[in-house]
């Protein structure tokens, strides 16, 4: 029992040694360590700042792209809009155009009709898939 306590006293010894040895060395490079925690201290606030600035940046530009894209969509849907008026249009007098040449007995439009007649056919086929 008597060498357990020696070397728990030799252990105490040791450690107030360290210890006192860490307190006389934060007395003596007290301003070293104040500046050096300093340092520290901003090198980290300046990285922070840079970093939430690329961000800041990179969420600037999503979101441009993001308008950009949103106004290519909207003039997408105006174009296809227009497109599809157009389209009606055109197939309101193409139909007129068949109409008067099967009443004046041209066979243009007939062969006209029967093409319209099959293309109906193929997209309501198209759609019941």
């Amino acid at each position: 029992m008597t060498n357990l306590k020696k070397h728990q006293m030799a252990a105490k010894d040791k450690i107030s040694q360290y210890l006192h040895k860490a307190k006389s060395f934060c007395k003596n490079h007290q301003n070293e360590i104040i500046v050096g925690s300093y340092i520290v201290l901003v090198s980290g606030l300046g990285i922070t700042a840079i970093m939430m600035k690329r961000y800041k940046n990179s969420l600037d530009v999503e979101k441009k792209a993001l308008e950009n894209s949103k106004q290519i969509i909207d003039s997408l849907k105006c174009r296809i809009n227009n497109l599809e008026n157009l389209s009606e249009i055109k197939e309101s007098f193409f139909n007129k155009a068949i109409s008067n040449d099967l009443r004046h007995g041209g066979s243009f439009g007939g062969q006209q009709m029967a093409y319209r007649k099959a293309y109906l056919n193929s997209c309501n086929k198209a759609v019941d898939l």
